[in-house]
């Protein structure tokens, strides 16, 4: 018998957090959550965000572990992420909260994106190359293309992607046309 897998989405604020720990353990064996990292409060006195993206995510690796209990799941800090130069002993914030979660026996497995950075991609990339956990695809819209070839894979459709050019279809299409060739 299949089991049923669900991957839910989830803001990684203390609501989400607290209903996640609340599940279950049959019911988390049939989730795959993906945890997008909050935004970084605004100061509107100083006109600017009220903490570094470094010391927004300080801590959050260990919260997730321990509302999740182990186990694998994808992160995406798309709304921290940080393509400053880093100084000293800076690591990037996609490490950070990995290395926390992987502390405390939770695998999370990087979001990439044609959108994304090449800092970023470089920190997903590393973090692939040290754990081998790889990296979770994700794709707006306007990232599918409008008729990819049969022979076009993944390497191929990310340079595609990230050139610029208008790309449109379906999730289920390029899947398809994957498992086809």
């Amino acid at each position: 018998m299949e089991r049923a897998s669900y991957l839910p989405i989830l803001l990684t604020k203390r609501g989400e957090l607290s209903a996640l720990a609340d599940l279950t353990p049959e019911t988390k064996v049939m989730l795959t959550p993906l945890f997008v990292v909050h935004p970084i409060d605004w100061d509107w006195e100083t006109g600017a965000p009220s903490k570094s993206p470094t010391d927004h995510v300080s801590g959050l690796g260990k919260k997730l572990a321990g509302c999740w209990g182990g186990g694998r799941a994808f992160i995406d800090p798309v709304f921290v992420i940080d393509e400053a130069e880093p100084d000293g002993g800076y690591s990037h914030p996609l490490s950070t909260i990995v290395g926390e979660a992987a502390a405390e026996g939770t695998q999370l497995v990087p979001v990439v994106s044609p959108a994304r950075g090449p800092r970023y991609t470089a920190a997903a990339a590393a973090l692939h190359h040290d754990t081998g956990a790889g990296v979770c695809v994700r794709l707006s819209p306007r990232h599918w293309p409008i008729d990819p070839p049969r022979s076009l894979s993944l390497t191929s459709y990310w340079q595609l992607s990230r050139s610029g050019q208008r790309t449109r279809t379906s999730c289920s299409t390029l899947a398809r046309r994957s498992t086809a060739s």
